[in-house]
């Protein structure tokens, strides 16, 4: 019987990964659809990974940098968008940097930049991800995951 632990276990973090891989692919497919696009760099880079800590298993989500300033909005010098007072960043000059118009970059530091908060998973998304996962599993997310969610 104790030989069978190992190939147990083995299955059982198989199972676990091939979920959280399930679940970060919804995810991103998310993200891509309310992520903001200009050039498409931001989108092209997200991206996730499994982390295994003491055991605990986390699904990493990452993006370039920049992607926290549109998610987040930043407050600007004068005032701010309603929807970036919660953001942790702001600007510190009178004018950004840029191609854009001088004229347009000092309104930009001094205004700040809207929230688009597009990692936002809303009700609507969480049924969406709780459907599929239901759909393939026949368990929801909190049956699947009790303790984690």
């Amino acid at each position: 019987m104790a030989r069978l632990t190992p190939y147990i276990t083995t299955k059982v973090e198989d199972s676990v990964r091939e979920s959280l891989k399930f679940i970060g692919d919804l995810i991103l497919s998310i993200y891509r659809d309310k992520v903001p696009v200009k050039t498409g760099a931001l989108r092209r880079s997200l991206s996730y990974r499994i982390n295994v800590n003491s055991g605990a298993y986390q699904l990493q989500l990452g993006y370039l940098a920049y992607g926290a300033f549109q998610d987040l909005g930043v407050k600007g010098t004068m005032g701010s968008f309603a929807s970036a007072r919660n953001s942790p960043f702001q600007f510190k000059s009178k004018t950004i940097g840029g191609s854009l118009p001088f004229a347009v970059r000092r309104e930009i530091a001094e205004a700040g930049l809207r929230a688009k908060n597009w990692t936002q998973l809303d009700e609507t998304d969480l049924e969406q991800i709780n459907a599929d996962i239901q759909f393939l599993f026949g368990q929801t997310l909190d049956e699947l995951f009790p303790v984690i969610f």
